[in-house]
């Protein structure tokens, strides 16, 4: 390692100056890079919630509770407050500071993204610490290691979205495990062995893919030329919070049955159905093409690379076949060259043990590739690169010139990226252009216009006619994806193309009988095109799975009164009623259901609960002045018909009613 002490006779010494914090040395370069990183992402402090964040953070009802929903986001597994939904992870550490959140400030948007930053700040001034410990004599090179990592564009998914804490606190915790376990072995203090693990085991309830950290140990110790009894001795002391976190997992999970099915299908990871392996290596090294490509160039980022963005190949792809054997050099590489301790050899080791877990190679995971997975193992990436040009005496000259370019490009890059990630609106319909053959990010950008479309009624117009495209494009990608059938549904209802809604829903049902979502929204596409006894039956099987639905309660009885069936009427809004005390609506049709059934007690009965519900609704008001003319009593009628007019002067209806009782 020729080039071990030249580093300190670069021009950047005046980075290196020590200043004292709490007894802590800490170096201006650590202070600079933290400070960076901040700045960096303080620029997404008017963001929005994006993605995932719905899922993990704004439905997630233990989380809501604040405080008092953390024993709840300890013993279930990480989804759980959305419904009960069982995704089969166990990282409860991220949703914890969530919960905290809620307490403090509400779950803040802004407010959030602020911590995200200064979270991500103190990440990199952990790795400088660290870095500075493991490489000693390279000073410079950990400098640029940071500085790169920093400002690295394809980290913007983890930061710049609030959900992907759980990536930064594994990082984070474990950087801080990693600093004092080099402590350690550099001055044998039990102390700092023991912060070592308390600190691996916050990083194991972060994030599962933790358990990868257990192969860094011991690579840091024989790169510190540590003997075999102190290589085992650390690999054992921090492999047993690793071990103790896997066994309350699987005690935690073990108790919330089978997994959700969506979890892990065909739309989130083709090689689940598709493929033997030979595909799945191939198609794993294509993946890690992807990944290689966009750390050196990090440009089109995308938050979706489901199906079919990245195809299932095999060893007819030479593409595929170049890549596997790029990969099988790099790993070779990297082990050839820790034998011979260069230092760039960490790095590649650094990458391909982090990545493993989530490389689709040996476990099948929930997702075909994402950014946030190389989150981590881009720090392995950049200490490659950076030993690898600090190796190289005859760039010496240009190398931090160099440096300092790339630096500006990708923090002018990453500043460019953080914007998309502003709303989903902004970072859908960005990406798809990205992944144009992503039926998952097609369906993404139609469902975010259509929302958009009833947002903004000035821009309805151009908006539903994007979603079209986009959710029709979903399908042809995908043909089986039935929540694009069923939102492409909703977008022509939305715009009033009722046919074309009928005639998708249609089509949905006949192909996938089973999927309930569908049979509501015929219901109400029926209801609407007054299709009475057809909304009444896709109304009646989808209550058959959700019988609370108070809205598919309301309108099956609805579609029941207008077919004079006014018995089945009643029971379904005797259901809402008991489900939602409080429904004007469900009272006001049970008074005019059981009226027609000449029940007049429970008619006015019902009427007047009703009223004492909403003092002022005119329907109300309408259908009590019904009653009492129906009963002969035209006074009482006409005193409620003038209230009508009280609250809503020049209400047709009760014009109407009103004269005819005045001409009598």
């Amino acid at each position: 390692m020729p080039y071990s002490k030249k580093s300190k006779q670069l021009s950047l010494d005046w980075i290196y100056k020590i200043v004292s914090i709490r007894g802590l040395k800490m170096p201006i370069g650590a202070l600079f890079c933290a400070a960076l990183a901040i700045s960096l992402y303080l620029t997404a402090i008017g963001h929005g919630f994006v993605l995932d964040d719905n899922l993990v953070i704004t439905s997630n009802t233990h989380i809501q509770e604040g405080m008092g929903g953390i024993p709840d986001l300890l013993k279930y597994n990480y989804a759980h407050g959305h419904d009960g939904y069982n995704d089969g992870l166990y990282r409860p550490l991220s949703l914890v500071s969530f919960a905290i959140g809620q307490a403090m400030h509400e779950l803040n948007p802004s407010i959030l993204h602020i911590t995200q930053a200064l979270f991500y700040g103190l990440l990199v001034l952990m790795l400088y610490l660290w870095l500075s410990q493991l490489f000693v004599d390279h000073k410079a090179a950990v400098f640029w290691i940071v500085v790169l990592f920093t400002v690295h564009p394809i980290h913007t998914e983890v930061v710049a979205n609030i959900k992907s804490r759980d990536e930064l606190f594994a990082l984070l915790f474990f950087a801080i495990a990693a600093w004092q376990f080099t402590l350690w072995l550099n001055s044998r203090k039990v102390t700092s062995l023991i912060w070592a693990m308390l600190f691996m085991l916050l990083a194991s309830f972060s994030k599962e893919s933790a358990v990868t950290f257990i192969a860094i140990i011991p690579l840091i110790a024989i790169y510190l030329k540590s003997n075999r009894k102190t290589v085992a001795l650390g690999s054992l002391a921090m492999s047993a919070p690793v071990a103790l976190f896997l066994i309350i997992r699987s005690l935690v999970l073990s108790n919330l049955g089978e997994v959700d099915s969506g979890v892990a299908n065909l739309l989130q990871n083709s090689l689940i159905e598709m493929g033997g392996i030979a595909e799945r290596i191939v198609t794993s090294a294509t993946i890690q093409g992807l990944y290689i490509e966009k750390l050196f160039f990090p440009v089109k980022l995308s938050h979706d690379y489901s199906f079919n963005a990245i195809p299932v190949v095999g060893f007819s792809s030479l593409i595929g076949l170049l890549w596997l054997i790029i990969n099988v050099g790099f790993i070779g590489l990297g082990v050839w060259g820790a034998m011979q301790q260069k230092l760039w050899a960490f790095g590649i080791l650094f990458y391909y043990i982090t990545i493993s877990v989530v490389s689709n190679l040996f476990i099948l995971i929930g997702a075909m590739a994402a950014e946030r997975f190389v989150f981590t193992p881009s720090l392995g990436w950049v200490i490659a690169i950076v030993f690898a040009l600090f190796g190289v005496e005859r760039i010496k000259k240009f190398r931090t010139p160099a440096l300092a370019v790339i630096t500006l490009v990708f923090s002018g890059l990453t500043l460019f990226r953080i914007p998309d990630w502003k709303s989903n609106l902004e970072l859908f319909t960005t990406d798809v252009e990205v992944s144009d053959n992503s039926a998952r990010a097609h369906y993404n950008a139609g469902t975010a216009l259509n929302d958009h479309a009833k947002a903004k009624p000035r821009e309805a117009k151009e908006s539903f006619a994007k979603a079209e495209y986009h959710l029709t494009r979903a399908i042809e990608i995908w043909p089986e994806y039935q929540d694009a059938y069923n939102n492409l549904g909703i977008t022509y209802m939305n715009s009033g193309a009722i046919e074309k809604a009928y005639e998708t829903y249609s089509t949905l049902i006949k192909r996938f009988p089973t999927y309930n979502k569908a049979r509501y929204n015929m219901g109400m596409t029926c209801y609407n095109l007054k299709k009475y006894p057809e909304a009444e039956k896709h109304l009646e099987v989808y209550l058959s799975a959700y019988p609370t639905n108070v809205n598919a309660l309301l309108y099956a009885a609805e579609a029941e009164g207008y077919q004079n069936k006014f018995g089945e009427a009643r029971e379904h809004l005797l259901s809402l009623v008991a489900i939602d005390p409080n429904s004007v609506n469900g009272y006001m049709k049970l008074g005019i259901a059981s009226g027609m059934l000449q029940d007049n007690e429970n008619a006015l009965k019902h009427l007047k609960k009703a009223e004492q519900l909403a003092p002022k609704n005119a329907d109300v008001k309408i259908n009590l002045a019904v009653y009492y003319l129906s009963n002969g009593v035209p006074n009482e009628a006409k005193a409620y018909l003038e209230q009508c007019l009280q609250y809503h002067p020049g209400h047709p209806r009760a014009t109407q009613l009103l004269a005819s009782i005045n001409a009598q």
